[in-house]
């Protein structure tokens, strides 16, 4: 300005300074997006609503451009406007000002800002994480490693009940004959890949009695399913080819809520599911509850019914098939087995356990994926934000600094003061940042599993984080001034 630089022309100096670096920068965050959207569509679940049709177009292309150039322009605007504004006698001549407290209060408000976003995003993400890697490790009630499962689909299962089982028998006794095949059964539906059977159960010493029946999920397998899945035996035996109808085997859930405390083989339950009217059955084995309609859901109370007493009445003929090995491999040889008993069989919906308990938890994991993203993205403005701020105020007080060194200021006192007035900030932010973690854990109630959305030990994390980062960026600047020769420093100034 000293020199007769106009207003006009020192605004549109530094707006087109920041307009470059904001175009720059756009152009690289367009690159980075790309990539970005790559990964997360591969990585979304599959029934993500209209997935094939997410991608970067030219509209989305042109908004982001617009937008990064705007808020370049917009965000140096306001300084670009009161530097112009400075009286050039003051700014060449009087040093001694070197705080404004009105100038640094919208920075400072920022900062906060992005310290209470960054405290909600981590313990959003914390939550999600602690959620995923419980589900993770639930206890499924079954072995989901090693098993592949399929829909097998025949013209003809045979006119009687006893046609029927001789044709099962004879798909189970090839595919058992398949090497790396441990053994295989028949089920009406596999565990995690839906479908709901059920059915009114209740004790023989409480039939006729009104209210004592409740609804259990049905299952009908044949000899080696529950073998095949890995379900543990609690007691009794698993189903023989002689069972018939008669015979039941129950989950331990339902075991005990039928007879408390009490053993419960050789006792008999009523179920409507068994036949065609309600009628009789001896319980002959109990397993531990496994979970058939989802990871994060309950096990669901299960009875299960001996397939071969009614096969030429089932609807749905599913094979649970262990193997040593990677299951997927299996396949083609398993296609191959079912095609030598009949050459119009079909194998279809091949699914291994560990892809549908994949499925079943990718919700949780896409959502923690995404969450992680945007906790680094927001931890890591948060950062910088906080450093470029400590860092103008600390330039701006150099030549303080420089004089209280040369009277004898211990540096660890000037050091204090400056991460003091950073931990000011970082304090603020966090007190709002948990504030909003509460609000943002409760937005994500339905994605967690065995977690509350206020789990103080998450927080904890989150804030410490957070204190950690912000701690440094307001440490380091202080340090590197204090670093300076101070003789060197009011030489400058």
């Amino acid at each position: 300005a000293a020199l007769g630089g106009s207003r006009a022309r020192l605004l549109r100096q530094m707006i087109i300074e920041s307009g470059v670096l904001a175009a720059v920068g756009g152009a690289l965050g367009l690159v980075l997006a790309t990539l970005g959207v790559t990964a997360l569509t591969a990585s979304a679940p599959a029934t993500l609503p209209r997935l094939e049709e997410v991608h970067l177009d030219a509209g989305v292309f042109l908004f982001a451009l617009l937008a990064t150039s705007a808020a370049g322009v917009i965000f140096a605007l306001v300084p670009a406007l009161r530097g112009s504004r400075a009286d050039v006698a003051s700014a060449l001549g009087d040093r001694s000002v070197t705080r404004n407290a009105r100038r640094q209060r919208l920075s400072h408000m920022l900062v906060v800002a992005e310290v209470a976003m960054s405290v909600a995003l981590i313990a959003s993400t914390g939550l999600l994480l602690r959620s995923f890697a419980g589900l993770a490790a639930e206890d499924l009630g079954f072995d989901r490693a090693g098993v592949v499962t399929f829909a097998l689909e025949v013209p003809h299962w045979g006119d009687s009940g006893e046609e029927a089982a001789a044709t099962m028998t004879a798909y189970l006794d090839r595919i058992r004959s398949t090497p790396g095949v441990e053994t295989a059964g028949f089920t009406n539906r596999v565990p995690l890949a839906g479908g709901l059977f059920t059915g009114s159960v209740r004790s023989e010493e409480l039939a006729g009695t009104e209210g004592a029946s409740f609804e259990a999920s049905i299952r009908w397998v044949t000899p080696g399913y529950l073998e095949a899945m890995g379900a543990r035996l609690v007691a009794g035996r698993a189903f023989q080819v002689s069972d018939g109808i008669e015979t039941v085997m129950l989950d331990a859930t339902v075991a005990e809520r039928l007879w408390p405390g009490q053993d419960p083989i050789g006792r008999r339950i009523e179920a409507s599911g068994i036949g065609a009217d309600p009628s009789f059955a001896e319980v002959i084995g109990v397993v531990a509850p496994m979970k058939h309609h989802g990871v994060a859901e309950e096990a669901s109370e299960t009875v299960f019914q001996p397939m071969f007493a009614a096969a030429n009445q089932q609807n749905f003929r599913y094979m649970a098939v262990r193997v040593t090995g990677e299951p997927s491999a299996f396949v083609a040889p398993l296609r191959s087995a079912v095609r030598e008993v009949d050459t119009n069989a079909v194998i279809a919906r091949v699914r291994t356990m560990q892809d549908l308990f994949e499925d079943d938890i990718a919700a949780t994991r896409f959502a923690s994926f995404l969450l992680t993203v945007f906790g680094v993205v927001a931890l890591l403005l948060a950062s910088i934000g906080l450093h470029g701020v400590m860092a103008f105020s600390v330039r701006r007080r150099t030549r303080e600094i420089g004089i209280r060194v040369v009277l004898g200021a211990p540096r660890k006192e000037i050091l204090g003061d400056a991460v003091r007035s950073g931990a000011r900030l970082v304090g603020g932010g966090v007190a709002l940042g948990i504030a909003l973690a509460f609000g943002a854990g409760e937005l994500v109630r339905s994605l967690l599993f065995g977690i509350e959305p206020r789990d103080p030990l998450t927080l904890a994390i989150a804030v410490g984080t957070v204190l950690v980062v912000g701690m440094l960026g307001a440490y380091l600047p202080a340090r590197l001034v204090l670093a300076v020769d101070p003789a060197v420093t009011l030489r400058e100034e």
